[in-house]
């Protein structure tokens, strides 16, 4: 969840410069900072894909040990 969030606040900050670079008409910091976004909405990506299958897992456990607390001995 660190990561996520120290992620996130990244990508905020680099949009930031990317507006700058913008008005500055700097095309080559432009272009880097864009390339730094990309990634970091990619490894945020994968960690949503991530939280997503342990939450998956955390259910099916759930959903097993509650049949087998039904079941009779």
């Amino acid at each position: 969840m660190d990561k996520l969030v120290s992620l996130q606040s990244k990508i905020e900050h680099y949009q930031q410069m990317e507006l700058e670079f913008l008005r500055q008409n700097d095309d080559k910091k432009l272009r880097s900072v864009q390339k730094e976004i990309e990634k970091m909405k990619n490894e945020l990506i994968d960690i949503q894909k991530t939280f997503e299958k342990q939450t998956e897992e955390v259910i099916k456990m759930y959903q097993i040990e509650m049949y087998d607390s039904s079941q009779p001995f």
